[in-house]
């Protein structure tokens, strides 16, 4: 944490030796959320996606003014990054990024004022490794633009998943045990603030 301050405080310290005050900066403008903070699990699930998919907006779109803390992981071969993104001292947004020699995995964890809401999984499969510089016999040289990238979408409200949409979109059936491991899996997450 202390590593993402210093750069901070050293930016401030050089403006303000230059002659420039923070107040001169123009700053992005916080926007209100288009969400009620009193949502609730007993609604349907296709009401609880409306108020999931206007959380996941109201986020994306007020990212710029969120405060943000980012951190080195070392779980994967190439390493990875998290950055949590705060409204004050609310989290809205954690993304954990895994880089591997063969591919990368992205999740973006997301939250209202009643806790995690979505998780929005990547997965980039590379079409070579990234040390792959050229061509050869058996390998085509690496391209990112040749990625292969699958998408997982996960539904929660008030710690239980309550829809996985996989890859092609559909959902996966709530009563197998894929489902109720991948909940387990997702909920267990290092990164997730134990609620």
């Amino acid at each position: 944490m202390t590593k993402s301050i210093c750069p901070i405080l050293l930016s401030l310290i050089a403006l303000s030796l230059s002659g420039f005050s923070s107040a001169s900066i123009s700053q992005p403008r916080y926007e209100p959320p288009l969400v009620k903070s009193n949502h609730q699990c007993a609604q349907s699930v296709a009401q609880q996606k409306r108020h999931i998919r206007a959380v996941y907006a109201d986020t994306n779109r007020n990212l710029p003014v969120y405060k943000v803390t980012s951190y080195d992981v070392y779980q994967s071969t190439e390493g990875g990054e998290v950055s949590l993104y705060f409204n004050h001292a609310q989290l809205k947004k954690i993304k954990e990024v895994h880089f591997g020699e063969t591919g990368k995995v992205i999740f973006e964890y997301y939250f209202d004022d009643q806790g995690l809401v979505f998780i929005f999984e990547q997965i980039h499969h590379y079409n070579a490794p990234i040390t792959q510089f050229e061509a050869d016999d058996d390998i085509p040289a690496f391209d990112p633009n040749e990625s292969r990238i699958e998408e997982n979408r996960y539904y929660f409200c008030q710690g239980k998943m309550i829809e996985w949409l996989d890859d092609n979109k559909r959902p996966v059936a709530p009563n197998i045990k894929r489902y109720i491991d991948k909940q387990n899996e997702l909920l267990n997450s290092d990164v997730l603030p134990k609620m």
